[in-house]
């Protein structure tokens, strides 16, 4: 047990992010108390900002007791990057966590060098200028910090991120969610939705009424996703939910869906002339979709070539 699991928890194995990927919480392993260095027990420390959230890590890893070996082969192999034999003597094994341990039970004796999953540190990231006003607040600090665990600093023109290597890796991802998607349009409450963790069960009675009001001679349009009918496409093909008869329109111009694993309705363009989300072109399809937030101006044609209007204003409504 004790091979496997420092196999597992160690430096080059990823299954300790896929930890804290599901929970929020972090786990290590290291040595309780005991009568003497030789017989210290081995334990595991969980570390996660809510109780059901450490119970949660702890079943998960609990059950890797019950395991056969080829299963922990297998495991080994899949987050160790092939390497499931490798790891050492359970001496070795006992001498790593006691240097691991040393500071703590022996009075400051030299320790190993720390794992990078735990330690400190921090990292700076720039916030472009027009998103600076929206992003840099005390509660997408707040948000950030809950999300992530890790202490945000707003220095502008950057964020600083301090906390042990996979906090600040998940806040580095979050926050540049945050800032690629206000890239078509910033406000508070968009910023506010994105740092939003998705509703759980969001499935089971998640709704949301989408009304495109046209801003040129279009017709209206309207329609309520369900977990039953997620997406709708615009083009000038019959088959289209909306049909837009237009030169420069694509037959499959543009598709919008409700998410419920990201918690929103999102925009892709599947144009040859482009889709334009609050006056900017949004990215090929094979890049990415862009969150829509109401109030948003959702156009079909270029603006900088004259048709500043040929389009909808996003009308969104949660059910």
């Amino acid at each position: 047990d004790v091979f496997f699991l420092q196999r597992l928890l160690g430096e080059d194995s990823s299954f300790s992010t896929k930890i804290h990927a599901e929970s929020g919480c972090f786990c290590e392993m290291a040595f309780g108390e005991g009568p003497t260095p030789d017989e210290l027990p081995y334990v595991l420390h969980f570390t996660g900002k809510t109780i059901p959230s450490m119970e949660s890590a702890i079943a998960r890893v609990r059950g890797l007791f019950q395991l056969s070996v080829d299963r922990r082969d297998a495991m080994l192999a899949h987050f160790c990057g092939g390497r499931p034999h490798e790891g050492g003597s359970q001496a070795q094994i006992k001498r790593h966590l006691l240097q691991k341990s040393a500071a703590f039970l022996m009075g400051g004796a030299p320790a190993a060098a720390p794992n990078p999953v735990t330690l400190q540190t921090k990292k700076t990231i720039k916030v472009p200028e027009d998103q600076s006003v929206c992003l840099m607040t005390a509660r997408t600090r707040q948000l950030l910090a809950e999300a992530t665990g890790a202490e945000i600093d707003w220095e502008p023109p950057n964020a600083v991120l301090r906390g042990m290597s996979a906090q600040i890796a998940e806040a580095e991802k979050l926050l540049g969610r945050v800032m690629k998607h206000c890239m078509w349009g910033i406000s508070e409450a968009k910023v506010l939705h994105l740092l939003k963790p998705p509703p759980q069960n969001s499935d089971l009675g998640f709704s949301v009424l989408l009304r495109l009001s046209p801003m040129h001679n279009l017709r209206p349009f309207e329609v309520t996703f369900t977990s039953a009918r997620k997406a709708v496409s615009l083009g000038k093909d019959a088959d289209n939910d909306l049909v837009v008869s237009d030169q420069l329109v694509s037959r499959r111009h543009c598709v919008i869906e409700l998410d419920n694993q990201r918690g929103g309705v999102f925009v892709a363009d599947f144009s040859t002339n482009g889709t334009f989300l609050n006056g900017r072109r949004l990215p090929a399809k094979n890049q990415g979709k862009v969150i829509l937030m109401h109030g948003d101006e959702l156009l079909l044609k270029d603006p900088q070539q004259g048709d500043a209007e040929f389009g909808y204003i996003v009308n969104l409504k949660q059910a």
